[in-house]
């Protein structure tokens, strides 16, 4: 499992995907994004690929900021 993939070193990816091959493995991917990386490459390679289960969710899909919480979090942020 890799957490916050868009931060991780792609290269971990390359040394572990053969052990996980000769295993029957399997891997996972969560992160948030940062903008077009490896991370978005991949999650745009694995949408084509037929073994590969991708989902995506907003905050408004998991509900994990309140909307107003985003409004104030925004006009704070833009402040910066």
């Amino acid at each position: 499992m890799f957490s916050e993939w868009a931060l991780s070193d792609p290269e971990s990816w390359a040394y572990l995907r053969p052990i996980l091959s000769q295993n029957q493995g399997w891997a996972l991917f969560i992160t948030t994004p940062r903008g077009k990386n490896h991370a978005y490459d991949m999650l745009q390679a694995a949408k084509s690929e037929p073994n590969w289960f991708t989902m995506l969710s907003t905050v408004a899909d998991t509900d994990a900021i309140p909307i107003e919480q985003q409004a104030t979090d925004l006009r704070e942020y833009l402040k910066l």
